[in-house]
Order: C-alpha cells, then sequence, then structure tokens
C-alpha cells in the first residue's frame, strides 16, 4: 500500500538552508564579513531554487510511503499532483 502525506514545516526549511550554507561557509577560509555575507545570500538563494523542484511555498513537501517495498520518497511537485 502507497501512503502520502503532505507536511507543513513553515521553518524547517528556512533554518536547514541557513545552517548548511553557514556550515559550508565557515570553511572557506579569508573571507571578509562582507564578502561571506553576499556569498551567503547568492548560496541560500540558489539552493532554496534547488529546493523548490519538491518544496512548495516553502514550507510544504510530499511524502509517499510505500509499506510492500519498505521505502519512503520525497515527491517532486510535479509527481504530487
Amino acid at each position: 500500500m502507497k501512503i502520502r502525506v503532505y507536511l507543513k514545516d513553515p521553518d524547517g526549511f528556512s533554518d536547514g538552508l541557513k545552517d548548511s550554507v553557514e556550515k559550508e561557509l565557515k570553511a572557506v577560509p579569508g573571507l571578509s564579513d562582507r564578502e561571506r555575507e553576499l556569498l551567503f545570500e547568492a548560496r541560500r538563494d540558489l539552493a532554496g531554487e534547488v529546493l523548490g523542484r519538491w518544496v512548495e511555498y516553502g514550507e510544504y513537501v510530499w511524502l509517499e510511503f510505500d509499506t510492500e517495498a519498505k521505502t519512503a520518497t520525497v515527491l517532486t511537485k510535479e509527481d504530487a499532483a
């Protein structure tokens, strides 16, 4: 049996993006505060665009669980429609 779940997490995706980009930028030596700020904004926005394939309005996501195959899949917005 396949079970679809539509989840809402208003802060989870934005917090996850922020934390991940900050962690990645900590590993880049020699950046000024301004360079780090600009690079943070650019990388966060680009990553957010990629997540947009699965995440609707920055907070909704469809999951599909298959009880026979014992799998879980994040559905793209197109597949969930």
